[in-house]
């Protein structure tokens, strides 16, 4: 017979109650809500900024529309909105390609994810910061005031 071993983790026949069980932590969001600073959870602020920089994208991209040249009978005329880099082409000289670059897109979705974060992170630690409660409070707590004319 071959001898039982003594771990019980190994040996078959030992009880439940002898074994040992190692449960996992369950990591859930209360507890990454907890390690992360209230600070650098995007808000809703973060839509707003997202949407302000894409919207002033595109309205660079309309300013920089090149229409005295279109108006002169140029057709190597192309109407290209993005920043760093074009997302959407009009070439007037070649039609048939897709006015969407995907890359452009991404890249330019990702920059512009990066600093709406880094903007509202910025704005969370300021509004949180002593320095602007004591702005607040001191305007909140003054009061005008008033004057008397002196009589002689």
């Amino acid at each position: 017979m071959e001898k039982e071993s003594e771990n019980p983790a190994i040996n078959p026949k030992t009880s439940k109650k002898q074994r040992e069980y190692y449960e996992a932590k369950h990591f859930s969001i209360t507890d990454f809500k907890k390690i992360i600073p209230p600070q650098l959870v995007p808000t809703k602020r973060f839509s707003y900024i997202i949407g302000t920089i894409f919207i002033l994208v595109i309205i660079i991209g309309i300013f920089n529309f090149p229409l005295g040249s279109m108006m002169a009978g140029n057709l190597k005329v192309k109407f290209a909105v993005g920043f760093p880099m074009d997302f959407f082409v009009i070439d007037l000289q070649n039609t048939e390609e897709m006015p969407i670059k995907f890359l452009g897109l991404i890249v330019d979705l990702i920059i512009y994810f990066v600093v709406a974060y880094a903007i509202d992170v910025a704005l969370a630690v300021f509004l949180s910061s002593s320095f602007y409660s004591d702005i607040v409070k001191s305007k909140a707590t003054a009061k005008p005031e008033v004057y008397k004319v002196k009589s002689s």
